[in-house]
């Protein structure tokens, strides 16, 4: 396996959201990739792309990235006036988004490795990218090789 194949707890971006955050598979698929803390983890697909299993579970495989500054965030508005306004007054002081992160995917992974696939689909890697609905561009967080 490349060493660029995307496994469990990742750490993921979105473009229209302010924080990282780590990707799930729930359940694996049997395929695991030793991390740099020795311990195995699951590999994903690019199936791997539920972003909620129910309300007790809100995040399967894509979780929240914080706030949403997308301007084209349906959520927003949705909201009332005066949640908005509250919003908007954070907003100059933290810059951290319009309403919260809750991603919308309809889509599976892109720019996966297709020659290796992982129960039908393509292995994610570190250049894997998927859309949200709302906006965003979610992508993998390439951490830098320590010195």
């Amino acid at each position: 396996m490349e060493k660029n194949y995307v496994v469990m707890y990742t750490k993921a971006t979105c473009d229209m959201g302010c924080m990282e955050n780590y990707l799930n598979v729930v359940p694996d698929h049997g395929v695991y990739k030793l991390g740099a803390d020795g311990q195995p983890y699951p590999v994903l697909n690019a199936k791997d792309n539920a972003d909620t299993i129910d309300e007790e579970h809100p995040s399967k495989n894509i979780p929240s990235f914080g706030k949403c500054s997308s301007p084209t965030n349906p959520d927003y508005d949705d909201q009332k006036w005066h949640e908005k306004f509250i919003q908007n007054v954070k907003n100059i002081f933290n810059g951290d988004g319009k309403c919260p992160c809750v991603p919308d995917i309809v889509t599976e992974w892109y720019d996966t490795n297709q020659a290796n696939m992982l129960e039908g689909s393509g292995c994610l890697t570190q250049s894997s990218k998927i859309a949200c609905t709302k906006g965003g561009i979610i992508s993998i967080v390439v951490e830098k090789a320590e010195e």
